[in-house]
């Protein structure tokens, strides 16, 4: 959530909205918060205050982009492996990603869970799933590019397919196609992810992010 909110895009602001406008969402009066205190500064352009305000709900969902993943300027990987970690403020830390995935009654099921998910892999391999999202993407977890004839492109994940084609967004917000209305599908090159530096992690956040999730 926090992570989002800081992403100076209108599509970060068109995920909140989303989630905003869920009744039964638990963060969806965090969302709404995000919503009115960004629109006073650098959101004010977006406008995401009078789409959440909307009676037409269906006028909200038109369309999600993923924000682009701009290059971070992070240290090599052996100089996070370097420092050492805090597995408290690794868990505080995590509240960042439950946005987009799971821990465990938090979050939700866009990204894979991150319940046990560190055992499998060694530090250097934690930091760079973190710092490079585009260099290995999860099995199930493509994200795919559907662009509508009536003009609107969705990029997500497919959890169902068939008429109509179900996609979740980030956020964790589902969304139905219409098969009929599909003008093209395209598998994305680029991971779902957000960056280390859209979610505002330092090196020291992401060796203690590694510390958490290892347990």
């Amino acid at each position: 959530m926090d992570a989002l909110a800081f992403i100076n895009e209108g599509s970060a602001g068109e995920a909140l909205v989303r989630v905003a406008s869920m009744k039964n969402d638990p963060l969806s009066g965090d969302a709404k918060w995000w919503i009115n205190h960004r629109h006073k500064n650098t959101w004010r352009e977006f406008n995401h205050v009078k789409k959440l305000n909307s009676e037409n709900k269906e006028a909200i969902l038109k369309g999600f982009v993923t924000p682009d993943i701009p290059e971070d300027k992070l240290p090599a990987t052996s100089e996070i492996l370097a420092l050492k970690g805090d597995y408290q403020k690794g868990k505080k830390t995590a509240l960042r990603c439950i946005m987009c995935h799971r821990i465990g009654e938090l979050g939700v099921d866009f990204g894979p869970a991150l319940d046990g998910w560190g055992k499998k892999f060694n530090d250097e391999q934690i930091i760079e799933a973190i710092t490079r999202p585009n260099k290995e993407i999860a099995l199930g977890f493509e994200g795919v590019e559907i662009e509508t004839k009536d003009g609107n492109k969705w990029q997500g994940r497919v959890i169902q397919e068939g008429d109509p084609i179900v996609i979740t967004i980030m956020g964790g917000t589902q969304h139905t196609i219409d098969a009929e209305n599909i003008a093209s599908r395209t598998k994305m090159k680029r991971s779902l992810m957000l960056s280390a530096g859209q979610l505002k992690l330092t090196p020291q956040d992401i060796k203690d992010l590694v510390e958490f999730l290892k347990k």
